[in-house]
């Protein structure tokens, strides 16, 4: 179990979502692990979802 600003955090990825959660920011981080992409790129994948 973690604690950041007393709140309990059951694993790190918890931790990890809690600043970089949101609807879109997970599936472009998942985009861009393979590498950079262009903005345009990134829209057209994104528009699949």
């Amino acid at each position: 179990m973690y604690t950041i600003d007393n709140k309990d955090y059951p694993c790190c990825t918890s931790i990890t979502m809690k600043f970089i959660g949101g609807k879109w920011k997970a599936v472009i981080l998942f985009y861009l692990i393979d590498g950079a992409k262009r903005y345009s790129e990134l829209k057209k994948l994104l528009k699949e979802h």
